[in-house]
């Protein structure tokens, strides 16, 4: 709601009675109350006919010829000569929670009609905000608590379940900060420099703190900012944006520190099959590269980012991509295609923020399809080191010494192969003993 740009008000009058203008002050066409004060009729005179206003609202006598009939030089100052001789009470402007008439002391502090008809005072304004930020606080813990359901009954249940939800627990435990057990985003999701998150794409990784609540690995918690949700109405949250979220481990009867330390034992020990690991590799490789290009288009050339929808279609398109092109040529590729973007873009100029982020992740899947159709042969010439390489590297962390070769495989996705990962076929074999 609008507040009156006020110096000072007036209370209710005694007794309960309808605010108003103090009793004394003259009533002038247009709602302004004056009050005279001191002596000086020529000053009284001036008041009344700068603050006069007619029946539509405007004011009556311009306040240079008022300036000049009293020998003021400037028509900026002429409030400010006034105020010492009379003081303006603005009724129509009558603060709608508290009763309070606020003073005017210029004529640009005057609220237009459709101000008036929201108007409240600063005092009220800031009560109200208070008001609601604890209904919503209260919000925000009722709607945590329909997240409350089953949890995995332990840590090697987590370690030997989907190798990228229990790789995304492990990134996030290891990386807490705080004196609490609370999770929260800040301490491992840095959007836009590509040191950390899950998945190093926003939407991809967003997606991926849906599944870890969704399957009971984390819950939200109601110390969560209520800014990670949107509102409906004032108390009611609608959507959550999960990278904007503080979480808790269902798993209470460990610190999250003695969780990581417990998940990334139980990673040691586990049975890895290629598979598991080839899938978990490509799908960081594609989605290297589809965060690569989001991040060109943002922060190299001040364009959006990707939306989610050609985030994850491009993401998509990668995958298979992944056992044929390196990370650099990925990366090579991006560029052509944020320049494909804004090319494109700059030819046919439209409203929409996202077009030449979204003409480049067209363009960049094209060329993944139908690699004949890529202009530029260099991807293929050269092998570049990626500049996106740190969650690849924690990949190599992760898998804790089941894959060899791995600076090799930074490189190269190709290199990759069953060949430089230590398996293990039979539990409790010689081969199963941790690295």
């Amino acid at each position: 709601m609008a507040a009156s740009n006020t110096s000072e008000e007036t209370n209710l009058a005694p007794g309960g009675a309808a605010p108003g203008p103090p009793t004394g002050a003259q009533m002038l066409p247009g709602g302004i109350g004056l009050e005279l004060l001191g002596a000086d009729d020529a000053m009284h005179r001036a008041a009344a006919a700068y603050w006069e206003r007619d029946a539509r609202g405007r004011w009556v006598h311009a306040a240079g010829e008022i300036a000049a009939d009293i020998g003021v030089e400037h028509a900026t100052v002429l409030a400010a000569v006034l105020r010492p001789h009379a003081l303006a009470h603005d009724a129509a402007s009558t603060c709608l929670s508290c009763g309070r008439v606020p003073t005017v002391t210029s004529r640009s502090e005057v609220l237009s009609p459709k101000q008036r008809a929201t108007a409240v005072c600063e005092t009220c304004s800031a009560a109200n905000a208070g008001t609601r930020e604890i209904a919503r606080r209260s919000a925000v813990a009722e709607w945590c608590r329909g997240f409350d359901r089953p949890a995995p009954s332990s840590i090697e249940q987590i370690a030997a379940g989907e190798p990228l939800l229990a790789w995304a627990m492990l990134a996030i435990c290891a990386s807490h900060r705080g004196q609490d057990e609370v999770l929260r985003a800040e301490d491992w999701a840095r959007d836009g420099e590509g040191e950390q998150g899950l998945y190093g794409e926003r939407h991809l990784d967003e997606r991926l703190l849906r599944r870890l609540v969704a399957d009971g690995f984390l819950r939200p918690d109601p110390s969560s900012p209520t800014t990670a949700l949107t509102w409906d109405a004032e108390t009611l949250p609608g959507q959550w944006h999960p990278a904007q979220l503080h979480y808790t481990l269902p798993q209470s009867a460990m610190t999250v520190q003695e969780t990581a330390t417990a998940l990334r034992d139980a990673l040691r020990s586990r049975v890895w099959h290629e598979a598991e690991l080839l899938d978990l590799w490509h799908g960081i490789v594609a989605a290297d590269a589809t965060a690569n290009l989001s991040k060109l288009m943002a922060h190299r050339y001040g364009q959006a980012p990707l939306p989610a929808h050609h985030a994850f279609e491009l993401y998509g398109k990668l995958l298979p991509a992944g056992t044929t092109l390196t990370p650099g040529q990925l990366t090579s590729m991006g560029w052509s295609a944020a320049k494909h973007g804004l090319a494109w873009d700059k030819r046919t100029p439209g409203t929409n923020p996202t077009r030449a982020a979204k003409a480049a992740a067209t363009s960049m899947a094209s060329w993944i399809e139908e690699p004949g159709r890529y202009p530029h042969e260099s991807y293929k010439r050269a092998v570049l080191t990626n500049p996106w390489s740190k969650i690849a590297t924690r990949f190599f962390n992760f898998t804790l010494g089941h894959v060899s070769a791995a600076q090799d495989c930074l490189v190269d996705p190709q290199r990759l192969t069953g060949e430089h990962l230590h398996l293990r076929d039979q539990p409790g074999s010689a081969a199963d003993t941790p690295n």
